[in-house]
């Protein structure tokens, strides 16, 4: 059980990852990216946000190597993409839905805190327990 989430972590810290250093890349003419007016300001704004995208992977290796106290940084890591998810469903009843890609982005986020916040606290209540026993 411990080691199933530890893979999980590092995948699930792997998607922001790949995305981000390839939106850095690539920048707002890329491919995968809706095909809107290419302007300095949303290049520029891409790249940026690109960067800050990659931080999950780092902060979701850190959780797998320390399951033990890694709660809080669940928390916030899980919680930050969960309100991210909800700003996109803030964005669909603003503006209407978005391409495929993008909806299912949406859903992936939200679920994020659905599905390891539990899966963390479960494991980490079992570690002390058997600490405990030890």
């Amino acid at each position: 059980m411990v080691r199933s989430l530890q893979i999980a972590l590092v995948i699930a810290g792997t998607i922001p990852l790949v995305l981000g250093i390839s939106n850095f890349l690539v920048g707002a003419s890329a491919p995968w990216l809706p095909q809107a007016p290419n302007t300095a300001n949303a290049d520029n704004q891409l790249r940026f946000y690109a960067i800050w995208f990659t931080a999950p992977f780092f902060l979701s290796i850190w959780m797998a190597r320390n399951l033990d106290s890694a709660m809080p940084i669940a928390l916030i890591v899980f919680g930050v993409m969960c309100l991210a998810g909800l700003a996109r469903l803030y964005s669909v009843s603003q503006v209407g839905w978005p391409d495929p890609p993008m909806i299912g982005a949406m859903v992936i986020e939200i679920l994020f805190i659905v599905i390891f916040v539990p899966w963390i606290a479960f494991v980490t209540r079992r570690m002390a327990r058997t600490q405990a026993q030890a």
